[in-house]
């Protein structure tokens, strides 16, 4: 069990340091960083597509190593790409008419119009009139 001390109160491990040339630390400088913040950004989106349209997506980062010159295997070329795959939105349906043309029209040119159905022209709305109970 850890022991309390004045230099660490709660008596738990400090967090480790990242080893030089770990897996973290390359992540962090590969690309000058942006691979990282590639990672960050294209999470976010993917994150905010799958709760707008409540399906899944994906996130990948594919990492290539290979050696930098043929023979020597001290020189690691490193290349990476990051990508999503977002989810698909559903699209909806829109009906259409197609006249003998090929012009795609909202309303069916083979149905006749009746002169007594015409849109009406909106009002305005008007207030709801108070009255008060006597």
């Amino acid at each position: 069990m850890p022991i309390p001390t004045k230099q660490n109160p709660t008596g738990t491990k400090p967090a480790a340091a990242l080893p030089d040339g770990g897996f973290l630390q390359t992540l962090q400088t590969m690309r000058k960083g942006t691979s990282l913040a590639d990672l960050e950004a294209n999470m976010r989106e993917l994150v905010a597509h799958v709760r707008r349209t409540r399906k899944s997506g994906s996130l990948t980062w594919k990492v290539k190593v290979s050696p930098n010159s043929k023979g020597n295997v001290e020189i690691l070329a490193i290349d990476d790409e990051v990508s999503i795959k977002l989810p698909k939105t559903d699209g909806g349906v829109t009906i259409y008419f197609a006249d003998d043309d090929g012009r795609l029209l909202r309303n069916d040119p083979r149905q006749m119009e009746h002169p007594a159905l015409v849109e009406l022209p909106q009002e305005p709305a008007q207030p709801v009139k108070q009255v008060s109970a006597t």
